[in-house]
């Protein structure tokens, strides 16, 4: 996506999920021999085969915020692409893997079944913007009163599902309306009501984007030579649209 962005063929419009404490959207797991072999904490990561879906995907972006966290060396992990959620579960689950990145889907039957142990949840250790709202700049650009229209159909599910699931103070607490919102999500997910209530994702309720976490992101990028040149983000987001987080 940051490719093509670059390349003026998208435009980034919004933003959606954002890793955010308290909220668990993505996990940092290990297997169960690897666990008891030492792997107890997300400190310990280096040294150990990691799964994710895609060499250069936000869960990789995602470990690469231990390092200056916690002043690791990332230069031993190794990386396995096993290209879906249920690969990761399972490279972990069967030891092909010592740890993984991995959706809350997926997380939780492993976790219930005693296949995986938990780390930490990403949200927790390197909040970031995991996921934004995008267009073609071609649509973006001949068509505003639709783009306007999707934003604002879209901004009032992420201000129902925010304020079912958040607190006065922003931490995750469960609202009056929040039994509404879990049977809508019974109604997709397949998980039971305890394991989506493990899961729930923070939602900016305006659809606000972390800009200084995309610029971050931008030069994670380049610094691994994945993406090229020189990349102006401000070109990148469209601020007829997108609102930034102060």
């Amino acid at each position: 996506m940051y490719s093509l962005a670059a390349q003026g063929t998208l435009r980034i419009i919004g933003a959606q999920v954002r890793e955010s404490p308290g909220f668990h959207t993505t996990a940092f797991i290990a297997s169960n021999s690897a666990y008891e072999a030492g792997l107890k904490t997300v400190k310990d990561l280096p040294g150990h085969l990691v799964a994710i879906p895609q060499i250069g995907s936000s869960y990789q972006y995602a470990l690469s915020l231990l390092g200056p966290k916690y002043g690791l060396d990332l230069s031993s992990i190794k990386y396995t692409a096993v290209q879906s959620m249920p690969n990761i579960g399972s490279a972990v689950a069967g030891d092909k893997a010592d740890a993984g990145i991995l959706n809350t889907a997926v997380t939780m039957p492993l976790l219930d079944r005693g296949q995986i142990k938990l780390l930490a949840w990403v949200g927790d250790e390197a909040p970031f913007q995991i996921a934004g709202l995008w267009t073609s700049t071609k649509l973006a650009n001949s068509n505003k009163d639709y783009i306007d229209r999707f934003l604002r159909a879209y901004k009032k599910g992420a201000k129902d599902f925010h304020d079912a699931f958040t607190g006065a103070d922003g931490t995750r607490q469960d609202q009056a309306s929040a039994p509404e919102i879990y049977a809508i999500l019974q109604k997709y997910v397949k998980l039971s009501l305890d394991q989506i209530k493990l899961g729930i994702s923070y939602h900016d309720p305006e659809a606000r984007l972390d800009v200084k976490d995309v610029r971050r992101q931008i030069e994670w990028f380049v610094s691994q030579g994945m993406l090229k040149g020189n990349i102006d983000v401000d070109t990148m987001i469209d601020k007829r649209y997108a609102v930034a987080l102060p």
